[in-house]
């Protein structure tokens, strides 16, 4: 490995490690963030020249240190996507992991097991000849092909009904991530396949290369994926879910109960009143009682209520979560007195949301503080009186539905 990728690793491993630090010490930081963040540390740690050659002297094993080095960094990269991706994608994901770990493992017993590792005095280099270690490079590559193409699919897919905002911002440099992930992992894939078929191994320069970007891909993981807790936006999970269960208390106490869909009522949901006790169960059923409720509110309502957000001084992430909230006392307000819209009906899944379950937690969070400040109910009035609706009148309003 070349002066200065060893030194951009070195650098890197430092980065991670000091993120974990920061992470540790952060009380609303997700262990699952600083799970991956310390696996993609050691990862890289390991890879350090003197300290991989140091594993592979003493344990008497060649290229130990790079196995287990790619073992650690399959699974970082796994829980990072996992924090990205919906509850169905991750077995997926998991399987080809698992896959991919045993491909490495196997090409490694099979080239490298037999010798001392100070018979190679140049570390894991001249080992790129050795058709098991091939191999093992091999299922390392693939998995990244996996991971990257499960991770932009399920991104793209949900980038597509995404409101702008800081959600889509992020989600679009995952997608970016997914990207040049995919392009090294298949550059990988391809130069080892090539070496296999032609025989004489993999050239070192090229391989330094790929380590090179392999370096600069886990920065930019790094970047993505832990810029809020880097920045330090983390927001404490058990006041998030709190306030999640209080936006769908209020939302189960003021509208009639739908039919059933076979994700419950809601009302029969949860110990105490205080709301489902799964807080997935609880996103799925708000995300429902929403799209019920939407039926009342026509589509200029939502844009008139992001204008007014804007005129308050609101960010765009605000506005948009302040009118959901006017849109929601609309809708709960119509709802109650039976009257829904002759046009078509407003679409609250525009305005936010996400991908994955722990950011749609933080986005139903700050619908819920957008209604709990109060302005919600003056402003959904005011939309009530100004449009063009025959007989407001006839309707209950915003106001008597609040208290």
């Amino acid at each position: 490995m070349s002066t200065a990728v060893d030194t951009a690793v070195k650098v890197l491993a430092v980065l991670l490690w000091l993120a974990v630090l920061v992470g540790s010490r952060r009380g609303g930081a997700r262990l699952r963030t600083v799970a991956w963040i310390g696996v993609l540390a050691a990862g890289m740690t390991l890879r350090i020249a003197a300290l991989g050659a140091t594993l592979d002297i003493l344990t008497g094993r060649l290229g130990l240190s790079v196995l287990i080095s790619n073992l650690l960094l399959i699974t970082g990269s796994a829980l990072l996507a996992c924090t990205q991706l919906r509850v169905r994608c991750r077995p997926r994901l998991a399987g080809a992991g698992a896959g991919a770990g045993a491909v490495a493992v196997a090409g490694w017993v099979v080239g490298v097991w037999a010798g001392p590792a100070s018979v190679v005095p140049q570390g894991f280099l001249p080992m790129l000849g050795r058709t098991g270690v091939l191999v093992s490079l091999l299922g390392f590559y693939l998995f990244f092909v996996a991971a990257a193409v499960v991770l932009a699919q399920a991104s793209t897919t949900t980038l597509r009904d995404l409101a702008p905002g800081t959600l889509r911002r992020d989600l679009t440099a995952i997608v970016a991530l997914a990207g040049a992930v995919l392009a090294w992992a298949l550059t990988g894939a391809v130069l080892v396949v090539v070496a296999l078929v032609r025989g004489g191994g993999l050239n070192p320069a090229l391989f330094t290369v790929l380590e090179g970007g392999l370096a600069l891909l886990v920065a930019a993981g790094l970047a993505v994926g832990a810029g809020p807790l880097l920045r330090g936006r983390g927001e404490d999970p058990a006041l998030l879910h709190q306030q999640v269960r209080e936006l769908h208390r209020w939302l189960f106490e003021r509208t009639p109960t739908p039919t059933p869909t076979g994700l419950g009522t809601g009302t029969g949901t949860g110990t105490g009143g205080g709301g489902p006790a799964d807080m997935f169960v609880a996103v799925v059923e708000i995300r429902d009682r929403m799209w019920l409720v939407q039926r009342w509110v026509r589509p200029a309502d939502a844009d008139r209520a992001v204008r007014m957000g804007r005129q308050l001084g609101l960010s765009s992430s605000g506005a948009r979560a302040f009118a959901a909230a006017v849109c929601l006392e609309i809708g709960v307000a119509g709802m109650v007195a039976d009257d829904p819209t002759e046009n078509l009906s407003a679409d609250l899944g525009a305005l936010g949301g996400a991908a994955t379950e722990e950011q749609e937690v933080i986005w139903l969070a700050q619908v819920h503080r957008a209604r709990a400040q109060g302005h919600t109910v003056a402003a959904a009035a005011d939309i009530f009186y100004r449009d063009d609706r025959t007989a407001p009148h006839s309707r209950a309003t915003p106001t008597d539905t609040h208290a």
